[in-house]
């Protein structure tokens, strides 16, 4: 099991997070799947749909923040591949888009019907979920 701190600190005040050397401390835990594949996704409520079915995944405070060079890096050393899987919506393809690029990351979307990996559960079901997921990752991991 890999462990990793991040530290974050309130910056602003619209609430935005953002990584800070100090602050207070949030100890992230993934239970690492084999391969070392990591999603990052956009919500909490993702990344326990996404646990539930067994893939490692994270989630930043909010759609709209920005996740630092350090705390990247630190998810860099953690796990061979990383992937961006954020909603299919408009502001959740921008978010991606701009993750993607600021950290040179593959991402991809869940299919058009569903919004988020919840709604496709919710619609297929969690085995349906891993068989799309296991096609999108093996596009990155070959």
């Amino acid at each position: 099991m890999g462990t990793i701190l991040v530290n974050y600190q309130m910056a602003g005040q619209h609430g935005n997070y953002t990584n800070h050397i100090l602050g207070k401390n949030y100890i992230i835990t993934f239970q690492e799947k084999e391969g070392d594949v990591l999603l990052i996704t956009k919500s909490l409520k993702d990344v326990v749909v996404l646990r539930k079915a067994g893939y490692p995944s994270f989630a930043p405070q909010a759609e709209s923040v920005h996740i630092s060079h350090e705390v990247m890096g630190k998810l860099k050393e953690s796990f061979k591949t990383i992937l961006i899987l954020y909603d299919n919506d408009v502001p959740g393809k921008n978010a991606a888009e701009a993750i993607a690029k600021d950290h040179n990351l593959p991402l991809f979307y869940l299919p058009s019907e569903t919004k988020d990996a919840s709604d496709f559960v919710e619609m297929y079901g969690y085995d349906e979920l891993d068989l799309y997921l296991e096609q999108q990752i093996c596009q990155f991991t070959q």
